[in-house]
């Protein structure tokens, strides 16, 4: 069996251009329809994969097509350890920069799947993010685990707010989640901007959400929970606020009527001065 077999590439290496195609599309990935995937399971053909490239890889080591489909072929036959290390190898390689980003960014996600110590991990994640600063992925997933697994809904609140601006990165073409810049980037800061108290821009976000087409139904139940959530915050805010006004209104008020005594008793009291050297 030829490394061929385990991905598509360009037989004529010399003058090649690599161009994005524009449109709505993706790849389905497939493991059946080859007569070397009868008869096991996915987990099973990417470890003959892997196997295939590490002999591969004894031939020409400095090939990057071989050592990225190391890594991905270890972490689809969930070798986490082994995919870790591959994916290191090739982003220390060099080349093409997206294949090292990803590569980079698998390496965080090893980490979380292998709940290694969180430090490490957050590094991950964030040298990922320094590595492509045009890509959301790492901040997202940041924000998810501060806010899902981690219950720091305010650190969150940081990753998010950044994450859900950067715009899709249209000039990318390596394994971009569309669905982090259409609204699940937004959605995160929707959710951690509550426990910043930053009401009013969580509200916007809400609203946004509701209108956005790209959102699944599912979630949408969900989203109006929290739009009526902050609408109610709001509320009371604004409540609280006309009260604080009209407490300050009555100080103020106070305030002046004691100054206005007070000017009429000096008045009285030079009056009396004055008739009192007449005498």
């Amino acid at each position: 069996m030829s490394i061929g077999d385990l991905y598509a590439d360009c037989d004529l290496q010399e003058e090649r251009r690599t161009i994005k195609v524009e449109g709505d599309y993706h790849i389905v990935a497939r493991t059946e329809g080859s007569e070397r995937n009868e008869g096991i399971t996915p987990t099973e053909k990417y470890s003959k994969d892997a196997e295939l490239l590490v002999e591969a890889l004894k031939d020409e080591p400095d090939n990057h097509r071989y050592q990225f489909y190391l890594g991905q072929s270890y972490f689809d036959s969930q070798q986490w350890e082994k995919a870790y290390h591959a994916y290191a190898d090739r982003v220390k390689s060099g080349g093409w920069e997206e294949e090292q980003w990803y590569s980079a960014y698998r390496m965080a996600i090893c980490c979380s799947i292998m709940q290694k110590p969180w430090a490490e991990t957050a590094q991950h994640y964030l040298q990922a993010y320094n590595m492509r600063p045009s890509r959301a992925e790492p901040l997202w997933q940041l924000s998810r685990i501060h806010r899902q697994e981690r219950n720091e809904p305010r650190i969150a609140y940081l990753y998010a707010k950044t994450a859900c601006e950067i715009q899709y990165p249209e000039t990318d073409i390596l394994f971009i989640s569309a669905e982090i810049y259409q609204w699940q980037a937004l959605d995160e800061f929707a959710a951690a901007a509550f426990y910043a108290h930053d009401f009013l821009r969580g509200y916007n976000a809400c609203e946004s959400l509701m209108k956005n087409e790209h959102v699944p139904e599912n979630e949408k139940e969900r989203i109006a929970r929290n739009l009526e959530t902050y609408r109610q915050k709001l509320m009371e805010l604004q409540q609280q606020n006309q009260q604080m006004q009209e407490v300050l209104k009555k100080e103020n008020e106070a305030h002046r009527q004691k100054l206005i005594k007070q000017r009429k008793s000096m008045e009285a009291k030079k009056q009396k001065k004055k008739r009192k050297n007449k005498k």
